[in-house]
């Protein structure tokens, strides 16, 4: 026997290696130079006997799961394992400065990405110092579960900080096992794909990334292995104190009794459960006449961030952390036609499981699980609600458009590309996968386009047009399967219209059926991405007369990767792939007009500190001379509506 299956694998080619009875991911003992195969070599063997040079018994190497290996089972007699736990305090208080969340008290101790912030950066040993001199108790943090993941992200945006800080987890040399800093082992995992990864004969520290990045690369809160002497941010967490009080989170907007605050909004969870009508009455009757001049409605989730903090109290306090089944979100589905927030913003965000949004006859709404993935429900079903109110609420036809006029397709693009609304279109005869085609969308035009989304009926009876042109069947549009996240676009744009074919989305007898055609219909078909050949259409944002601006007079807008709708719909800002700000404010324009739609999203700041830069030592006169010749705002990001 050569070797034999363990039960780690990844569930997708961009998924995080996980085992297969859900217990974290704490121990590993790969072969050097393994993994090796990411996005196809998705499960793992170990070696039974000395196969390669230097090789010794056990060590794991990542293998196609289509290889034909031995297995061993491993068999639980009195049923499988719960999940490990390492529980926080259930009363107490924090001190001034902290954040309290479900029994931990956090603190940031950088906040801000700034030069002179950059002078305080540490290493991991002196950020664990740093904290156990701030308590006895302190340690550098140690996230336990998805909802202190999802409240620490939130709070990163709150304060407007890009960064990657370490946390207390770490792997000693020649150890293959992480534990936090505490000694204790971890209770919970959320490693990026294929980590870790470094080599076991170093000391490895763990960073989590807590800004979004438009390219996917990373989700909110993922781990990566790191050195452990790169100067870095760190976040410092204790728990709560049982001789203080129980400390608020900071409400400078002054939400009332019941409901927390996020950005410029407030938040409440019902403790009774509702149909998703029943649940909007709610929300304005409970809580309407302290948003006379605004609303309260169910939540409308406008970006990722806030999709955190609704996920963070769905296990916190207002729930005794007993996370329920769902809750109800103000979305409208229909039975055909565009989804809608029930409050009238703009659907630019979206977070589906894997197996949605599914179609209803009668039309259906959405929910929130508490992995803070989406479902949609039987309007009929009763579920809690999450409320939101706004102090404040935009009519978005009553916006002056800093941008100004949308410019011709032509004075980009050759003439091979159509206009359609907000769009430059453009389709194209020859046949390829999806994967190539979208791949061709992105490379083979000055300005990177992506295979079309479309989001109402019309630009879906316009796409076809451009279909039935370059086709007598079908043609790729950009609609591809996530692993966890469900449909979604290649241009990342929510997932708020769908039109398919009868009976789909559905299986195929080969591959993964993972990517979307349209049929001569109109309709769509999802089909394994990578095994046939079909004409496809690109398409990518027109441009606009004020945001024809030079790289180095760019003012950012948004937050730290920023999609392009949520860009262009919710801040009305430019938005342009090739530059190293992608999202900016327009000529003539302020950061004051570019506020989102009163979602507390961050605007201004320099553009070099969206992702932070952290270096060894010897980079730090670079860091500081870097962010002293920021001209426009030193201070990196602002937003005056979360100050």
């Amino acid at each position: 026997m050569y070797s034999i299956w363990i039960g780690l694998r990844a569930v997708c080619d961009t998924c995080p290696l996980e085992w297969v009875d859900s217990q974290p991911m704490q121990y590993e003992n790969w072969q050097n130079g393994e993994p090796n195969g990411p996005g196809v070599e998705n499960c793992v063997e170990q070696h039974a006997f000395n196969e390669w040079p230097g090789d010794n018994n056990g060590l794991w190497n990542d293998i196609y799961c289509s290889s034909e290996v031995n297995y061993a089972c491993q068999i639980y007699p009195t049923g499988a394992p719960e999940p490990p736990e390492k529980n926080w305090p259930i009363k107490g208080g924090c001190p001034e400065d902290w954040l309290q969340f479900a029994g931990a008290c956090y603190i940031i101790p950088i906040q801000g990405n700034g030069a002179a912030e950059g002078l305080q950066l540490k290493n991991f040993v002196a950020a664990e110092q740093d904290c156990q001199s701030r308590s006895p108790d302190g340690h550098l943090a140690m996230i336990t579960n998805q909802f202190h993941k999802a409240f620490l992200a939130s709070q990163f945006y709150r304060l407007n900080l890009w960064s990657t800080p370490y946390m207390g987890i770490h792997a000693e040399p020649q150890n293959g096992e992480f534990y936090y800093v505490d000694r204790d082992p971890l209770v919970y995992s959320n490693w990026k794909a294929k980590n870790p990864n470094m080599p076991e004969e170093d000391e490895r520290c763990v960073i989590s990334a807590w800004n979004t990045k438009s390219s996917g690369s990373y989700a909110l809160g993922e781990w990566t292995d790191s050195d452990c002497s790169t100067i870095r941010p760190w976040v410092c967490t204790m728990p709560v104190q049982p001789n203080l009080p129980e400390l608020p989170l900071p409400n400078p907007n002054k939400c009332p009794s019941g409901m927390l605050p996020f950005a410029e909004d407030c938040y409440a969870i019902s403790a009774e459960v509702f149909n998703f009508n029943d649940g909007r009455n709610y929300c304005d009757q409970t809580f309407g006449g302290f948003f006379k001049n605004g609303k309260a409605d169910l939540v409308s989730v406008i970006h990722p961030y806030e999709n955190e903090f609704i996920q963070s109290m769905l296990g916190g306090d207002l729930t005794d952390r007993q996370a329920p089944e769902r809750v109800w979100l103000g979305l409208n589905i229909p039975s055909s036609g565009e989804m809608s927030w029930s409050d009238g913003h703009h659907f630019d965000f979206s977070n589906w499981w894997t197996d949605e949004p599914e179609s209803h006859s009668q039309g259906a709404s959405g929910t929130m699980e508490p992995s803070g993935r989406w479902r949609s429900a039987p309007r009929t079903a009763k579920y809690q609600v999450i409320c939101k109110g706004q102090f404040t609420f935009r009519n978005e036809d009553s916006v002056h458009d800093y941008r100004g006029e949308l410019l011709n397709c032509s004075t980009h693009w050759d003439h091979s590309w159509h206009q359609y609304k907000e769009y430059c279109i453009h389709g194209t005869e020859t046949e390829r996968t999806w994967t190539e085609a979208q791949n061709h969308c992105q490379t083979a035009y000055s300005i990177p386009a992506n295979l079309a989304s479309i989001h109402d009926a019309e630009m879906n009876e316009y796409i076809l047009k451009l279909v039935l042109k370059t086709s007598n069947d079908e043609g790729w549009i950009g609609l591809t399967k996530h692993y966890s996240r469900g449909f979604e676009w290649a241009d990342s744009s929510a997932v708020n219209f769908l039109s398919w074919a009868t009976g789909e989305p559905s299986e195929v007898a080969l591959g993964e059926a993972d990517c979307a055609e349209m049929n001569k219909a109109g309709n769509w078909n999802n089909r394994d991405c990578n095994r046939k050949k079909l004409p496809s259409v690109c398409s990518h944002a027109r441009k606009w007369s004020n945001c024809q601006i030079a790289e180095g007079e760019k003012e950012p807008c948004g937050y730290a990767g920023v999609t392009e709708s949520i860009c262009m719909d919710s801040f009305k800002c430019c938005y342009d792939p090739n530059s190293s700000i992608k999202c900016f404010i327009p000529k003539n324009s302020n950061s004051k007009n570019h506020a989102g739609e009163k979602s507390g999203m961050s605007t201004g700041g320099a553009a070099a500190l969206t992702a932070f830069c952290f270096l060894t030592l010897p980079g730090v006169i670079w860091a500081v001379l870097k962010y002293s010749g920021i001209k426009k705002d030193d201070q990196g990001f602002s937003n005056p509506g979360l100050n």
